[in-house]
């Protein structure tokens, strides 16, 4: 009974508080807990917030300079319209420290904006993260969004922004925003998650929009997307992450990656340590005018994973790979891989450039690779159809045994499963194309064509050959471990072509051959129709350097 009693008398303080107190409260370590948290005469601790129901444009800030030690924990809701202020005050950012445990935990709530802090663990929990949503609500509710901008999250056991649900019966949140945040030094450095079921059953967040942020250091994936409706991210950076790789997508409809750099993100012991990647049940996503290099895997996959939904409908362009593949294992600057149970269907990589160096090692480091169904592998059996490989530079700079422009296996060189079409095989030595076609090799185009079918196309009664094979002549060749921030990409004169390039005009015109949309500009800002019809590369005649 007493129990009872204490609750009823917390739950009418709260109530008091709401009705009678201000809708801002301050934090400041020279404060009192039993002051009224005005910004003369603020609270003292994270403690003091907890006794209050926390309501649409309610705030809180800490004072700046100061750090405070603790859990933030807020009970009630914002909305998208009024969401729940954190933030700082008085000049600087304020640092919380949770000290080893979820420094804040939003279970079925929402509507909360985190502003200029500094968050942080100065001991390593297992599993704590920084800013924590999760959503089991039995009842389905679709709570408000979720922001986070110009905050500093490092040294979590696990990430520093997660959210999600993993049960189709809630719907989540409606929309997720991280502006201008850094996210380093923990287990993970965002992750956002949904639904993951061969079926999709919706998603557990409406819209995703992260923009300006730095993913690095990190034990694992800088960035991991699941379970996302529709998303943007852009103008991000991920490296010198130790597992996995730096930005991925899986179980998620519609997300478009854009000026984005990923580099150094090393495998661990997996086999992973890509750049970018398009993963199982990933549907109509798009990686564009983005940089990778120096990645232990690929720069750019298009995965799936055993049991996925089917991963269909995404595309890669206007990309550059710059010497990835670091690890010594098999690889490509570019990789479509059906190796788990699911398929890969109608997704395409064009007008990019995959430069590649010897990594060193016995297993093949190529431009790219296509691995078609494994049914030898048992379960292993899922198949690639309707995908494309076009106007693309494959460039192998420097020597070694090791290197190929293509190595399609498992079927992936039938051009049913992926088509080449456009390409230019090129190397800095003028080594003739390598291409490894399920053990085969082809050393010319014309061995390509007549022994795989590809780099031909039926115009009319008549068959056109395609592709090149020569030295593409761009500016700035191996020069893009020079860029950091991904606002300098476009301005820069890394695979800029130059005037005399054979790449302007060689490709095959993909509007018209397949009536795909090429997007509006390409890697350099320049638009489309300056360019030209069927532009080798990722930049055509209005981006040659000058």
């Amino acid at each position: 009974m007493m129990v009872r009693r204490i609750s009823y008398f917390c739950l009418l303080l709260a109530l008091l508080g709401r009705l009678c107190g201000a809708a801002t409260l301050y934090v400041d370590r020279n404060g009192d807990d039993g002051n009224p948290g005005t910004a003369g005469r603020p609270v003292r601790t994270l403690e003091a917030l907890r006794h209050r129901i926390w309501a649409p444009g309610d705030a809180v800030y800490f004072r700046g300079g100061e750090t405070f030690t603790g859990l933030l924990k807020l009970p009630g809701d914002g909305s998208d319209s009024k969401p729940v202020i954190v933030g700082s005050y008085g000049g600087g950012r304020a640092t919380i420290d949770s000290a080893g445990d979820v420094l804040f935990f939003g279970y079925n709530q929402g509507g909360f904006q985190f502003q200029d802090l500094n968050l942080k663990s100065s001991q390593q929990g297992e599993a704590a993260a920084g800013i924590l949503f999760y959503s089991d609500s039995p009842v389905g509710t679709r709570y408000a969004g979720v922001t986070v901008r110009n905050c500093d999250l490092r040294g979590f056991g696990g990430a520093g922004i997660k959210i999600g649900s993993s049960d189709a019966s809630n719907p989540g949140w409606t929309k997720v925003r991280v502006e201008n945040c850094r996210c380093g030094g923990s287990g993970e450095g965002m992750a956002v998650y949904g639904y993951d079921s061969p079926a999709p059953q919706g998603y557990a967040i409406g819209s995703l929009d992260v923009r300006h942020c730095e993913f690095a250091g990190n034990r694992g994936t800088g960035l991991s997307i699941c379970g996302v409706a529709s998303g943007l991210v852009e103008y991000c950076s991920f490296h010198d992450n130790q597992r996995v790789g730096g930005c991925w997508t899986w179980a998620a409809r519609g997300v478009v990656i854009e000026h984005c750099i990923s580099y150094r993100n090393r495998r661990g012991s997996g086999n992973d340590g890509f750049g970018f990647d398009l993963d199982g049940g990933s549907m109509g996503c798009t990686i564009q005018y983005c940089l990778s290099y120096q990645n232990d895997t690929a720069g750019y996959g298009i995965f799936d994973y055993p049991n996925s939904a089917e991963t269909a409908g995404n595309t890669i362009r206007y990309c550059i790979s710059e010497n990835d593949v670091r690890s010594g294992r098999e690889g490509a600057s570019f990789e479509m891989n059906s190796w788990a149970n699911t398929p890969i269907r109608n997704c395409c990589i064009y007008n990019c450039v995959a430069s590649v160096t010897s990594h060193g090692g016995r297993s093949i480091c190529a431009g790219f690779m296509g691995i078609g169904q494994q049914a030898a592998y048992g379960w292993q059996s899922g198949s690639i159809s309707g995908c494309g490989f076009w106007n693309n530079i494959i460039y192998l700079a420097g020597g070694g045994g090791d290197l190929a422009h293509l190595y399609c296996q498992q079927g992936a060189s039938a051009p049913a499963e992926i088509s080449y079409l456009g390409n230019d095989y090129a190397s800095s030595r003028g080594r003739p194309p390598r291409i490894i076609a399920d053990q085969a090799l082809c050393t010319s185009l014309a061995d390509w064509r007549r022994n795989c079918g590809q780099e031909t196309l039926i115009a009319g009664r008549a068959v056109v050959d395609c592709g090149i094979s020569a030295d593409p002549r761009c500016a700035q060749v191996g020069e893009s471990r020079h860029i950091v921030d991904p606002a300098t990409m476009a301005q820069s004169a890394i695979w800029r072509p130059m005037a005399n390039s054979p790449c302007l005009r060689a490709g095959i015109d993909l509007k018209k051959q397949f009536r795909i949309d090429p997007g509006d500009v390409d890697f350099y800002g320049t638009p489309i129709h300056e360019n030209g019809a069927g532009t080798i590369g990722a930049g055509g005649v209005g981006s040659v350097a000058r």
